[in-house]
């Protein structure tokens, strides 16, 4: 079976990630979710597939639809982003009536929540993929090859003839040193980049969810926290740096130093092995220290991004951020004390902002 992944055009540069999309004037990270399904596709060492990143490549759909018609796949599995959602979809719609036997794989956040509406409305899907994606897609994957029925998948929403099924929502994945390491090679390394880090550059995750209740949130798959050994991470790191040649790497977990020994750990295995990389996290405010801080300026930390977001605090209150607006000062001179440079993030026009706040 031949697959086409699909990272959709848009007439702007954007990021589509599952909890988010953003628009992305001066940096791109690679389609991760994208990427963790090739390899999963290419365990199964007889199947084909290609990964078109049109929003990398700068393609437009005619020259996606192009691509395809060479390629001719069996199918193409995409991601929705969330503020792309309605152009996606109108995308999607042209591509299937393009290629009216392809079979056409959805995910993402929205479609997630509204798996049965999604495909009573969008007639070009014929599956969706709900919340966290590998191990339904395996299952998905195996089950179109062979054609057989897909009711029984947990974690998928498919048309059956003229109705509707939604099956049960699967668990979470609470092992994810299983996964296997996203498939780098299906992309185009050179075509991604953060801003002022140096090239090439790639993205990891070491970990999904996140347990603390800022209202705002979108989190990675849920508030239930899995995370990766240090070892298998460790050997991710490895893979990057010394098959592409890796120069920085953005750990995009919601919260880096949500558990400061496993940091620790992590950064001492980094200084043992002698890898050299720069690297930059998210991070919160109170979960600052001087000494982690240090240690991990010497493993390469460079950079820390904080969600700020507000510095009233009845504001952060709402937002149900927990620390007192005078610990941002001082976390931040804490950083840069360390040598590292910090980023805040700051929302404007939150509800009940004055003009002045």
């Amino acid at each position: 079976m031949k697959t086409c992944l699909l990272n959709l055009p848009f007439h702007t540069r954007i990021m589509r990630r599952y909890n988010c999309t953003y628009y992305a004037p001066n940096f791109l990270f690679p389609p991760l979710e994208l990427m963790y399904l090739g390899a999963i596709i290419k365990e199964r060492k007889s199947d084909d597939c290609i990964l078109i990143d049109a929003i990398a490549e700068r393609m437009n759909l005619n020259r996606v639809i192009n691509c395809l018609k060479s390629y001719q796949p069996d199918l193409l599995v995409f991601m929705a982003g969330i503020d792309s959602f309605s152009e996606d979809m109108h995308m999607i719609r042209t591509i299937k009536f393009t290629f009216p036997e392809l079979k056409i794989v959805c995910m993402g956040y929205l479609p997630s929540i509204f798996p049965k509406e999604t495909l009573e409305n969008i007639q070009a899907i014929d599956c969706i993929i709900i919340n966290e994606p590998e191990i339904s897609f395996s299952e998905l994957y195996d089950a179109l090859k062979f054609q057989k029925n897909t009711n029984g998948i947990a974690g998928i929403s498919s048309r059956q003839n003229s109705s509707i099924i939604v099956n049960n929502h699967r668990p979470r994945i609470k092992d994810l040193n299983k996964l296997p390491v996203p498939a780098r090679s299906l992309i185009k390394i050179n075509l991604y980049n953060e801003f002022l880090m140096p090239q090439p550059f790639t993205i990891i995750q070491t970990a999904r969810g996140c347990p603390l209740n800022c209202s705002y949130c979108v989190r990675t798959y849920g508030q239930e926290l899995t995370t990766r050994s240090v070892d298998n991470i460790l050997e991710e790191i490895k893979e990057v740096i010394f098959r592409y040649g890796i120069k920085s790497i953005r750990f995009i977990d919601d919260t880096f130093v949500i558990d400061e020994r496993k940091t620790i750990l992590f950064c001492e295995k980094i200084l043992e092995n002698n890898l050299r990389f720069k690297w930059s996290c998210l991070n919160r405010i109170d979960k600052i220290n001087a000494n982690l801080l240090r240690l991990m300026k010497r493993a390469g930390c460079e950079r820390i991004y904080l969600g700020i977001e507000s510095t009233s605090q009845e504001l952060l209150a709402r937002l149900k951020k927990i620390y007192s607006t005078d610990l941002i000062e001082d976390s931040i001179r804490k950083i840069k004390d360390a040598g590292i440079e910090a980023v805040g993030f700051f929302m404007v026009g939150l509800p009940g902002q004055s003009e002045e706040e």
